[in-house]
C-alpha cells in the first residue's frame, strides 16, 4: 500500500512537471470518455432500462401478419382478438386498444385530446394502480357502460387538479361519460406512444368490436403467465391462428406475431444507438492511440531515468507498475473532466432526438446514475490500461548498459518503439476513415431524401384538423354542409390561394381499406387488394398540387344523386388495369363484392403518385372519393390550404371562422406540410449531426497524432538531417523526405480503413430492410464516391500536419545540428 501511495505521488509530480503534456492528454481523454458516457447515458435510458411497468419483461405486443403480402406487424381484427383471448393458454391477460382523438367540451375552450378506446382490463394487464379514484370495472368494457380515466397531466392542466372531477360527467365528442380515476404522475404510455401521439385520456367500452375479420382496427397487448417463454407463446398463438384460418376463409394467409414489448419499442432506435456507441468507441480508441503516442515519446525521453532506477535495484514489475499508475491517473483525470460536460452533452442528445418521429421512442430519464458512473469508471480504467501498455512494454525493453553509456542529451527510441508509434498512427487513420465514411453516407442519404419527389408540393401548404364529433354531426349531410361553408369561408380569406377538405394528409393519418374491382370481384381469400382511402373536396388536387394525369377532378356535380365516383393513383391503375384505360373502370371499397353498404364507384380520373408514408417509402395505391358522396368509410376532418403568405399567420382567422359555425368544435393538429414532411427525416438528421461531430473530432485527433509522430521524428533525426544537408541535400529534398514518411503511414492506414469499410458494408447490408432504409436510404454502404472523398480529405489533413515539421526540418542549420548532441 505504501508503494502504491509513493507511485501516486510520483505520478502527480510527473503530471505537474509537464503541464503542457498533461493538459493535452487529459483534454484528449475527456473528449473521448465524455462522448462515450453521454451516448451510453442515452443507451441506458432507451435500451437497458426496464419499461415502467411491474415485471415488464412479461409484456408483449400481438400483431397479425400476412407474409404473402409482406405485412408482418399489422393491426388486428376485433373478432380474431376475442378468439385469441378465449383460446390461449399462455397469457395471464390480454387487452385491446385503439387510438382516438376526443373533443372535450365544457368548462374551457373546446379542445381535441389524443386518447385511446381500451379494454377494461388494459391497466390490470400493465400492472398500473390509480393515483385517485379507481380504474375500469369489467362491465365497463361495453360501450353503453363506458367510463373515463384521465392522465395526471390532463387532470392538472384542464381541471386544475380538482379531486371532485372524479365521479363527474364530461363531454367527449358530444357524449357524456363519468370520470372514474386519475393515473399517477409517473405513469408512462410507452406501450402505445411509439405508435401514436402520447395519450391523455382513456375511454373504456371497446366492445362490440367492428364486425368482420377483414376489418383490422385494433392493437393488442398481453402479459405472459409466469414461466412462459416468448417462444412458447408464439407456438400457442400459431396454433390458434391456424384454427382460425381453417374456420374462416377471410383469414386465409393471416398469422400472429408475438413480440416483446421492450423490443417493439426500441426496435428502430437500437441499431441507431449501437451505431453511435460504436462511433464514440472509435473516437475513444483514436484518443487512446494519441495519448499512447505521447506517453511513448515521454517514455523514450525517460529511458536514462529508467535505466538508473533499474541499476539501483528497481524490478521490471516495479517500473511497469509506475507507468501503469501514471496512465490510469491520466485516464481518471480525463474521465472526471469528461463527466463535467456529460450532462450538457446528454441534454443536447435528447434535444436532437425527434420527439414525434415515427418509430422513435421518446427519450426521457437520461441521467448520470449508478450504472452510467460504473460504465465511466470501467472506461477510465480500461483506457488507462490500453494506452498505458505501450510505455510499459517500452520501459521493460530498456537496455541498462547501453542507456547508461549513452552520453547524448536526447535518447532516441528503439526500432520497436518507432514501429509501435507508426502502427498507432496507422490505426488512427483507419478508424477515422470509418467514421468519416459513415458521416458522409448519412449526408448523401439525407441529400437524396431532400430531392425525393413526394408527389405534391409542401411549400406554403397548411393543414388543420376540424373534427366534427357528436350527436349533432352523426348525419353525413350535416357534416358535409358545415365543411362546405367552412371551406368557402377559408378560401375567401386574404392570403389563401385555395382550400379543400381531406381525410388526413400525406405522411400522416392515412388509412388503408380493402377494395375489389369489377374485373376481379371475388379475389382469393387472404388476397383482397387494399389501398389508402381518402375522402377529399373538389379543390384538393389543386391545393396539394397533385397532377391529374388522366380524366378529371371532382367537381360540384359529384353529389349524392350523381354516379358514385373515384379517382385512383397511377400506381393503382398500373397494378390492377395494366395496359388498359382505367377511366370508366369500376371498384368497390370493401373486401366483399356483395357488401351492400358501399356502392360500386366509377373511376373518373387518375392522379399522380404520392409518397403517403414519407420520403423513405415507395408509392402506395390510393383511392380518392368526393366527400359530397356518402356513405363515407372514414369521416373527413382535415382542412388543407395553400397560401401566398406565411401559412401559420392564417390560423387565428381559421379559428374565428370555425367558432362562427360552432364554438364547440376545436381546431387542432395545426402544422405546415413542410413540418410534416420533415418529420420522417429528423432521426437521420440527428444521427448525421452526431456522426459528423464525432468524425470531425476523429479527424482533428488523427491530424494531431500524425503531427506529433512526425514532429518527434524530426527532433530525433536532427543530427541525421544536419549531416544530409552538410553533404548537399536541398531544403526541398529534406522536406519531401519528412512528408513522404508521414504520408506512407497515412496511406497504409487508409488502405486498412478501406478494408474495414468494405467489411462494415457487409454488416450494414445484413441489417433489416427498414433499419437500413432509415440509416442510409438508397445509398450503398460502400459508395465509392464517399470512400474516395474521405480518403482525399484525410490525406489532405495528414499533408497539412506533416508540412509544419517538414518546414522545420528544412530550416535545420547543419553546423548547429552537428553540435546538437
Amino acid at each position: 500500500m505504501d508503494g502504491l501511495r509513493q507511485d501516486l505521488r510520483y505520478a502527480l509530480r510527473q503530471m505537474l512537471k509537464s503541464p503542457g503534456f498533461t493538459v493535452v492528454a487529459v483534454v484528449t481523454l475527456a473528449l473521448g470518455i465524455g462522448a462515450n458516457t453521454a451516448i451510453f447515458s442515452v443507451v441506458n435510458a432507451v435500451l437497458l432500462r426496464p419499461l415502467p411497468y411491474p415485471n415488464s419483461d412479461q409484456l408483449v405486443m400481438l400483431w397479425e401478419q400476412n407474409p404473402h403480402r409482406g405485412w408482418f406487424e399489422n393491426i388486428i381484427s376485433g373478432e380474431n382478438f376475442l378468439d385469441w383471448q378465449k383460446q390461449n393458454q399462455v397469457f395471464a391477460g390480454m387487452a385491446a386498444f385503439k387510438s382516438n382523438s376526443f373533443n372535450i367540451i365544457g368548462n374551457q375552450q373546446a379542445e381535441e385530446i389524443a386518447g385511446e378506446r381500451v379494454s377494461a382490463n388494459l391497466f390490470s394487464v400493465l400492472g398500473v394502480q390509480p393515483f385517485r379514484g379507481r380504474l375500469f370495472l369489467p362491465d365497463e368494457n361495453r360501450q353503453d357502460k363506458a367510463a373515463v380515466v384521465l392522465s395526471y397531466g390532463l387532470w392538472q392542466q384542464r381541471y386544475g387538479g380538482d379531486a371532485d372531477v372524479i365521479g363527474k360527467q364530461i363531454l367527449l365528442n358530444g357524449e357524456s361519460y363519468p370520470v372514474v380515476g386519475i393515473l399517477p404522475p409517473t405513469f408512462s404510455d410507452d406501450y402505445s406512444s411509439f405508435l401514436d401521439p402520447h395519450s391523455q385520456l382513456w375511454l373504456s367500452g371497446i366492445e362490440p368490436f367492428e364486425p368482420g375479420r377483414e376489418s383490422h382496427s385494433y392493437h393488442a397487448i398481453a402479459r405472459l403467465k409466469p414461466g412462459v417463454s416468448l417462444a412458447q407463446a408464439q407456438a400457442n398463438m400459431n396454433s390458434i391462428a391456424a384454427q382460425i384460418e381453417q374456420q374462416y376463409s377471410e383469414s386465409r394467409g393471416w398469422g400472429v406475431a408475438v413480440i416483446s414489448l421492450h423490443d417493439q419499442i426500441v426496435k428502430y432506435a437500437r441499431p441507431t444507438l449501437i451505431v453511435l456507441l460504436v462511433a464514440v468507441g472509435l473516437v475513444l480508441l483514436i484518443a487512446c492511440a494519441n495519448v499512447a503516442n505521447l506517453l511513448l515519446v515521454r517514455a523514450t525521453g525517460r529511458q536514462k531515468e529508467t535505466a538508473i532506477r533499474t541499476a539501483l535495484g528497481a524490478s521490471r514489475s516495479r517500473l511497469a507498475r509506475q507507468f501503469f499508475v501514471e496512465s490510469v491517473l491520466l485516464s481518471i483525470s480525463g474521465a472526471v473532466a469528461g463527466l463535467a460536460f456529460t450532462p450538457l452533452a446528454s441534454r443536447i442528445l435528447v434535444l436532437l432526438t425527434p420527439p414525434d418521429a415515427p418509430h422513435v421512442p421518446h427519450v426521457e430519464g437520461v441521467a448520470i446514475n449508478g450504472l452510467v458512473m460504473m460504465f465511466t469508471a470501467g472506461l477510465a480504467l480500461g483506457t488507462g490500461v490500453v494506452f498505458g501498455l505501450a510505455p510499459m512494454f517500452s520501459s521493460a525493453r530498456v537496455n541498462v548498459n547501453e542507456s547508461l553509456k549513452d552520453t547524448t542529451r536526447a535518447t532516441s527510441g528503439g526500432a520497436r518503439d518507432r514501429r509501435l508509434r507508426d502502427l498507432l498512427v496507422i490505426g488512427e487513420f483507419g478508424l477515422s476513415l470509418a467514421l468519416l465514411a459513415g458521416a458522409g453516407l448519412m449526408i448523401k442519404a439525407l441529400t437524396h431524401l431532400h430531392h425525393v419527389d413526394l408527389g405534391f408540393n409542401p411549400d406554403h401548404l397548411l393543414t388543420v384538423e376540424v373534427p366534427l364529433e357528436g350527436p349533432q354531426y352523426e348525419q353525413p349531410e350535416k357534416q358535409a354542409g358545415v365543411f362546405h361553408d367552412l371551406v368557402a369561408r377559408i378560401e375567401a380569406l386574404p392570403g389563401v390561394e385555395s382550400a379543400s377538405l381531406s381525410r388526413g394528409v400525406p405522411v400522416r393519418n392515412w388509412d388503408g381499406q380493402n377494395f375489389v374491382t369489377a374485373e376481379n370481384p371475388h379475389p382469393a381469400a387472404g388476397e383482397v387488394p387494399d389501398a389508402n382511402y381518402v375522402a377529399v373536396g373538389p379543390h384538393y388536387f389543386k391545393t396539394m398540387q397533385i397532377p391529374i394525369v388522366r380524366g378529371r377532378v371532382f367537381s360540384a356535380f359529384d353529389t349524392q344523386s350523381s354516379e358514385p365516383a373515384a379517382i385512383v393513383s397511377q400506381s393503382l391503375a398500373t397494378k390492377y388495369w395494366p395496359g388498359q384505360d382505367p377511366i370508366g373502370k369500376r371498384l368497390k371499397i370493401s373486401g366483399d363484392a356483395n357488401d351492400n353498404t358501399q356502392p360500386w364507384r366509377t373511376v373518373v380520373g387518375v392522379a399522380g403518385n404520392v409518397r403517403s408514408d414519407g420520403q423513405y417509402w415507395p408509392f402506395r395505391p390510393e383511392i380518392y372519393v368526393p366527400y359530397t358522396q356518402f356513405p363515407w368509410i372514414l369521416y373527413p376532418r382535415n382542412i388543407v390550404l395553400r397560401t401566398t403568405v406565411e401559412p401559420l399567420s392564417i390560423v387565428p382567422e381559421i379559428r374565428r371562422q370555425v367558432a362562427a359555425l360552432d364554438k364547440d368544435v376545436p381546431v387542432s393538429d395545426i402544422a405546415t406540410m413542410e413540418e410534416i414532411t420533415a418529420g420522417p427525416v429528423q432521426q437521420g438528421k440527428a444521427v448525421m449531426w452526431l456522426l459528423g461531430s464525432l468524425a470531425t473530432l476523429a479527424l482533428v485527433l488523427s491530424g494531431v497524432g500524425i503531427y506529433s509522430v512526425i514532429s518527434y521524428s524530426v527532433s530525433q533525426r536532427t543530427r541525421e538531417i544536419g549531416i544530409r544537408m552538410a553533404l548537399g541535400a536541398s531544403d526541398g529534398s529534406v522536406a519531401s523526405m519528412v512528408v513522404r514518411q508521414g504520408l506512407l503511414l497515412v496511406l497504409i492506414g487508409l488502405g486498412a480503413g478501406l478494408l474495414g469499410a468494405l467489411a462494415m458494408g457487409r454488416i450494414f447490408s445484413g441489417l433489416p430492410f427498414k433499419v437500413r432504409l432509415l440509416l442510409l436510404f438508397d445509398v450503398r454502404p460502400t459508395d465509392p464516391l464517399i470512400l474516395g472523398t474521405v480518403s482525399v480529405v484525410l490525406t489532405f489533413v495528414a499533408l497539412l500536419a506533416c508540412l509544419l515539421p517538414a518546414r522545420r526540418a528544412a530550416k535545420v542549420d547543419p553546423m548547429v545540428a552537428l553540435r546538437y548532441e
